[in-house]
């Protein structure tokens, strides 16, 4: 391995970490879960991210408890902080990928360039992002927006319907 992977796999394994706590999870885990689902059933490699992401979760919430041991694995004897340690983990699994599969050190790089360039536009204000799913079943439509402006009122209908709110068109 030559030092641009290592630290490919390292902002890789980085990124994997802050996107697990954060708001830009589900779309940080679709791009990654092809990458470790080639050749495989990808929902096997989401599940196995979405253990890791509780994993991390809770790495984080016991770190953040009054008496936590912490330690620096740069002191011997030193006790790794949990999340270090998956973060390690991760490092080294996406070591193995880009062994395995060289076409995916070209897909993790654009990854980690595009949760970055996503993290920050967040950061400024730019973007808000709110993942719904719908698990229960349904096979309604969902509908999703913003700030939609004046609706005086909202209604959907099938073509023809001539029962529409004034103003409204088909």
């Amino acid at each position: 391995m030559d030092a641009e992977m290592i630290a490919l796999a390292t902002a890789g394994s980085t990124a994997f970490m802050t996107a697990a706590g954060g708001d830009l999870w589900e779309q940080f885990k679709g791009g990654i879960a092809k990458v470790l689902g080639r050749g495989k059933d990808q929902r096997v490699a989401s599940a196995e991210l979405e253990l890791a992401r509780t994993q991390i979760l809770v790495a984080a919430e016991s770190a953040e408890e009054p008496g936590e041991a912490g330690g620096s694995a740069a002191v011997p004897g030193a006790v790794t902080p949990p999340a270090e340690q998956i973060r390690l983990a991760w490092q080294a699994r996406l070591l193995e990928v880009f062994a395995q599969d060289e076409t995916a050190v070209d897909d993790v790089r654009e990854l980690v360039h595009a949760f970055r360039a996503a993290a920050e536009e967040q950061k400024a204000g730019g973007i808000t992002v709110i993942n719904n799913t719908m698990n229960d079943g349904s096979h309604d439509i969902a509908i999703q927006a913003g700030n939609i402006g004046k609706v005086a009122s909202f209604r959907v209908g099938t073509p023809g319907d001539t029962n529409r709110p004034s103003g409204a068109s088909a």
